[in-house]
């Protein structure tokens, strides 16, 4: 099967949480292409050295605070270093598949949602179709949803398509680098 999109490192925050280590095995099951990373001790430099020495395109940062995910930092792999990408992802709020009832991921699988999902928030569909390979209107087994809420935020679910069951939900919002929209 030949890979789809470029190759994606995800790594955490040099001393990161449980749930940024969930958050990161969860991105890799839907995220095509992509591998964690154990950051340790490695600084950015570091990163970017293993980056290039092993092809990755790009390098997804997980950020926490209070031991809680906030923020996905997308970072493009160039010759010369890293270059963070203008739109981060704000996370308020997420609940794993542990809570749902799966005591492991089901199938690895990329994403898929539909045209109406997308008229719903495009900016927002738009970052899930670049950054993790969404695909509008095929059939996956795993579906995103999402529904508005307040303060610009919205609800994002991840469902198993076979058992229609909630593998992932979270409540994000896009941001620029540097200010919120």
């Amino acid at each position: 099967m030949v890979p789809i999109g470029p190759k994606i490192m995800i790594t955490t925050s040099n001393r990161p949480s449980d749930n940024s280590n969930i958050f990161a095995k969860l991105l890799q099951h839907v995220i095509p292409n992509s591998q964690v990373i154990r950051r340790g001790r490695k600084s950015l430099q570091d990163l970017w050295n293993s980056a290039v020495s092993q092809n990755f395109q790009y390098i997804y940062l997980i950020y926490t605070k209070q031991n809680k995910v906030s923020n996905l930092e997308i970072n493009e792999v160039t010759k010369d270093g890293l270059i963070t990408e203008r739109v981060q992802l704000e996370i308020k709020e997420y609940i794993d598949h542990k809570i749902f009832g799966f005591s492991r991921l089901p199938g690895k699988s990329p994403m898929s949602t539909t045209r109406e999902v997308r008229a719903e928030n495009p900016q927002l569909i738009d970052f899930f179709i670049k950054y993790f390979h969404v695909s509008i209107n095929t059939k996956n087994s795993i579906w995103m949803m999402l529904d508005k809420s307040d303060e610009s935020y919205c609800y994002i679910q991840f469902v198993d398509a076979l058992s229609l069951r909630k593998i992932f939900f979270a409540k994000v919002k896009i941001m620029q680098k540097g200010k919120k929209t």
